[in-house]
């Protein structure tokens, strides 16, 4: 209605306080598929399915142990409360998502440095889902980085880390950014 993808409106008024990416995501879905009820729950679904997913997929890594990681995964849905916020399309879940994916390439980058690309991407879309929590994957890599290698804990993680680094803030921040400029 704003003619603008950045910047999110309510009520005919700018409002500054969410991020856009889960409204892109909202927005995907209703043109997709109308806009329904189901089509306000499919984004919050469809990552509650992916974060389910990598939780296995991170619980095999960590244990290297199928049946541990099909605990893990699921350990997140029987509970119910992670199905309900996905059900009902909460923006938690897509954080959720993003900060496990930024943490899982993170963790993946030991054997492969470019994984750190993708650690700053996903760390970007976290911010872009739900503002400064999303920077938490940068915190925990920092606290890791440190607490792992107390003799060198940064220098020693290379050109990538640093590009994933960068990646993060500036595409993460990007939002901001143009909110800025606009008022």
């Amino acid at each position: 209605a704003s003619g603008s993808l950045w910047i999110v409106n309510y009520h005919g008024q700018p409002s500054f306080e969410n991020p856009p990416l889960p409204l892109w995501a909202l927005a995907l879905a209703f043109k997709l598929f109308g806009v329904s009820d189901y089509s306000v729950a499919l984004p919050a679904a469809l990552f509650g399915v992916a974060t389910v997913l990598l939780t296995y997929r991170f619980a095999e890594r960590l244990f290297n142990d199928r049946w541990t990681a099909f605990l893990a995964g699921a350990i997140l849905i029987l509970p119910g409360f992670f199905v309900d916020y996905a059900r009902r399309g909460m923006v938690d879940v897509p954080l959720t998502f993003f900060v496990a994916a930024a943490l899982f390439c993170f963790m993946n980058a030991d054997k492969n440095p470019r994984w750190y690309l993708l650690f700053g991407l996903f760390t970007a879309l976290a911010v872009l889902t739900k503002s400064a929590l999303g920077f938490f994957p940068l915190l925990i890599g920092f606290t890791y980085s440190i607490l792992a290698r107390p003799s060198s804990p940064l220098a020693d993680r290379g050109f990538y880390f640093w590009v994933g680094v960068i990646i993060a803030p500036v595409l993460g921040s990007s939002w901001y950014l143009v909110n800025i400029f606009q008022l």
